[in-house]
């Protein structure tokens, strides 16, 4: 997982599977999450993960309509397929994402 750098449209047109984690770095769970999640995306290499700090990017806070953190938002092939809200459980969000890259190959 790294930070934000690129356009995030342009990112979700190109990478088969999108993670995009929103977060307060003033917020120590939040940022505990993004630890879990930067190490599980490690084992998906097809997943671009990318963090993106509110004090960096409000103006994409505000193009998201986010007004809690953290949030998540899981895109696979352009699609939005997962979007969380608040604190929210981390497995599911790891698991439902595995699901549907598991879901995708089989069908390509």
């Amino acid at each position: 997982m790294k930070e934000l750098v690129e356009d995030m449209s342009v990112l979700i047109k190109q990478a088969p599977v999108c993670l995009f984690y929103f977060s307060d770095p003033s917020d120590l769970p939040s940022l505990s999450i993004m630890e879990r999640l930067k190490s599980w995306v490690r084992r998906f290499p097809q997943i671009e993960a990318r963090y993106i700090f509110l004090n960096q990017h409000p103006e994409l806070f505000e193009k998201y309509e986010i007004v809690n953190t953290p949030t998540a938002f899981v895109y696979i092939k352009g699609t939005c397929v997962l979007e969380y809200h608040g604190y929210f459980s981390v497995d599911d969000l790891m698991r439902y994402t595995e699901n549907y890259i598991y879901v995708m190959e089989v069908l390509s």
